[in-house]
């Protein structure tokens, strides 16, 4: 399989709707339950690990390529962000071209992988995130959420 970087730009957007998220409180298309309650800074290390595990995955496939740290490039601007499909879409292309098998350092890659960012809320800790455990979170929610809209879905027998 090949692999694709996605661009800085892009991920400053997925980060912005994500950001997004944290005010929302109605549960509709433009919700997504799953980074409610992170920080933007724990949002901002979720992203920035999707990236680097990204780039990552593409310069040990096609060995000789540098590792250019397009992860510093995610901007801090909140002025752009993407409708939710496009967010979707663009999680399932970094959920497909993150291979952690190709990932020849296995001591940063168990360093990322791992990586627990915790959230927390009036001090208390809710939650503790995993950012590949949050990928798969957020691309399940926000496809049911789109479902959930479809009229076919909404007119079809439950039971």
């Amino acid at each position: 399989m090949s692999v694709l970087v996605l661009e800085p730009k892009k991920y400053t957007q997925i980060k912005n709707r994500m950001i997004s998220f944290t005010f929302r409180n109605i549960c509709d298309i433009n919700y997504c339950g799953t980074v409610r309650d992170m920080t933007e800074k724990q949002i901002y290390e979720t992203v920035k690990t999707w990236s680097i595990l990204n780039e990552l995955s593409y310069c040990d496939k096609y060995e000789g390529e540098k590792f250019t740290s397009l992860h510093l490039f995610i901007e801090e601007s909140r002025e752009k962000s993407c409708n939710i499909y496009q967010l979707l879409k663009w999680l399932q292309c970094i959920k497909y071209n993150i291979e952690l098998d190709t990932i020849k350092d296995k001591k940063l890659l168990k360093t990322l992988e791992s990586k627990e960012i915790a959230s927390y809320n009036n001090e208390q800790m809710i939650m503790i995130k995993n950012p590949l455990h949050t990928l798969d979170k957020m691309i399940d929610e926000i496809s049911m959420n789109i479902i959930k809209e479809i009229e076919e879905y909404k007119n079809a027998d439950w039971g």
